[in-house]
């Protein structure tokens, strides 16, 4: 499928393309602009006085369900009124990139060979909201700013105007040569537990396919405003370090999903990690976890959901014990 062959692509890259990261910072230098509404203006002008394009907030009515569209016709880009702020400055910084960055975005296209028509499309469209990121949060500015706050996660979003999924989204791409950032993975859980996002950066603690850990309660984040840290452990003794935050309402009017970002490292970053402090990463207690039920092996988890397809069941009439699917140890 065209998103799981982009997926492994990013994947390959470390998440990080280093030509589009370097257009976007001169790009960002060029309008001048730090403060998030000041950076919209700059946007909006440079699209009006180099490209002829506008850009117009309209009722959600006007169009119908869409966020985001671009009229070619009239070379209008329409927002809708439910974007916030931090949706309507990303809308623009992908417009203005689609315009400026459209040699650099083709060429990383074309070099990832993409296998078929829809493939090359998602590769465009994911490459122009890399690009609208690295535009908003220009790679040095924001890895430093990263430290200095030691990854301050609310302190960022208000920084740089963005959202919790794009400022998570960025956290994983700062991989330039002799400046990384913290090599963080990320997440986006749904309320049925389904994983929607994922990239799993240098070390991921669950399974490649599938689900996560019961476990671990990344999904029960409830708050957009403050962090859910927690401390895990996997079967083999590797401890991790995940923040959540809870997303707001996509902006459609029924809506029900509620979804949760989260982002996570080693644990021997700790001390880069604000969300961190107060808690012993080395010796502290941890939630044990696994990489997905069908492939724990974690004997006597009370909160495993499937039994482990590596082992044999051990089932008994005369005992029911803690874990519903007890197996045996060979």
């Amino acid at each position: 499928a065209p998103v799981d062959w982009l997926r492994e692509t990013v994947a390959r890259a470390g998440n990080h393309f280093a030509e589009l990261d370097a257009a976007a910072e001169a790009l960002a230098g060029e309008l001048g602009e730090e403060e998030p509404a000041l950076l919209q203006a700059a946007i909006r002008a440079r699209l009006k006085d180099r490209h002829a394009i506008g850009a117009q907030v309209v009722r959600a009515d006007v169009l119908a369900g869409t966020l985001r569209h671009y009229d070619m016709h009239r070379r209008r880009v329409l927002l809708s009124e439910r974007l916030p702020a931090s949706g309507r400055l990303f809308a623009l910084a992908y417009q203005l990139c689609a315009q400026e960055l459209a040699d650099a975005i083709a060429g990383q296209v074309a070099r990832a060979t993409p296998p078929d028509e829809d493939s090359r499309r998602i590769t465009g469209i994911a490459l122009t909201n890399y690009a609208a990121a690295a535009l908003v949060m220009p790679y040095d500015r924001f890895r430093q700013a990263a430290e200095q706050t030691r990854h301050d996660l609310p302190l960022l979003r208000a920084r740089f105007g963005v959202s919790a999924e794009q400022l998570a989204h960025r956290l994983t791409s700062l991989g330039r040569t002799g400046a990384r950032g913290v090599p963080f993975f990320m997440v986006k859980l749904h309320r049925a537990g389904i994983v929607s996002k994922r990239f799993d950066g240098e070390a991921w603690p669950f399974a490649r396919f599938g689900g996560t850990c019961p476990r671990w309660d990344a999904g029960d984040a409830r708050d957009a405003e403050r962090v859910q840290t927690r401390l895990i452990e996997t079967v083999e003794g590797q401890r991790f370090l995940t923040f959540a935050l809870a997303l707001p309402a996509t902006g459609a009017p029924d809506a029900r999903g509620r979804a949760v970002i989260a982002i996570g490292c080693e644990a021997k970053h700790a001390a880069r990690l604000c969300h961190a402090d107060g808690i012993d990463a080395e010796k502290g207690d941890a939630v044990g976890v696994g990489p997905t039920c069908a492939l724990c092996e974690r004997r006597g988890c009370p909160d495993r959901a499937l039994p482990p397809v590596t082992r044999a069941l051990d089932l008994h009439g005369y005992e029911r014990t803690a874990s519903p699917y007890p197996f045996r140890r060979v």
